[in-house]
């Protein structure tokens, strides 16, 4: 197959009007100015904005920062598509660290073996998941957990070599820092 595959789905007469985003730290500084008070995230009982969104990923990124982690450590992320989880994903990726979506539904046993093999530095995981954890050399926190205060993204934007050449067994590394 050529080409990227959603490119070429959309009307060449459109395809200018697509704004080029290459880091998670840009991609949410446009949308913050592009669309900052309307609708982005949702679930049942609540709904935030861009701008919430954006202010609560920086919120985010403090709690990473203060965890001593370095650019490129690899970040877990055991929950359902929650907003904490789609909002950590968005501060892992955006302070220049690789995330790890795993899924909810393997055992605990399973996610400390998979973050030992890979080499995980941290993971955040749902309440309820965190119990059926055992024992591991990585910090442990809440998916939920955010600060009071904000921290600015970080400049990643040449990072993604030294991410490649850390992690050689990533055979397709979807950049998004």
């Amino acid at each position: 197959m050529t080409g990227n595959y959603f490119h070429d789905m959309i009307p060449e007469v459109e395809r200018d009007h697509i704004h080029y985003i290459p880091t998670v730290p840009q991609f949410l500084s446009w949308i913050e100015s592009e669309w900052g008070d309307r609708p982005a995230l949702s679930d049942e009982i609540k709904t935030y904005t861009y701008n919430q969104v954006c202010r609560r990923v920086a919120r985010r990124r403090t709690v990473l920062a203060e965890m001593g982690l370095r650019m490129g450590d690899l970040v877990g992320i055991w929950d359902r598509t929650t907003i904490d989880a789609v909002e950590m994903f968005l501060a892992v990726t955006s302070y220049g660290f690789v995330a790890i979506n795993i899924p909810t539904l393997m055992p605990g046993q399973a996610v400390a073996g998979i973050c030992g093999r890979f080499g995980v530095k941290a993971l955040f995981a749902a309440d309820e998941l965190i119990s059926g954890l055992p024992q591991v050399q990585f910090p442990v926190s809440d998916v939920s957990e955010i600060a009071d205060t904000m921290t600015d993204a970080a400049d990643i934007s040449s990072s993604y070599a030294q991410v490649q050449a850390q992690y050689p067994f990533l055979r397709l590394l979807v950049f998004s820092g």
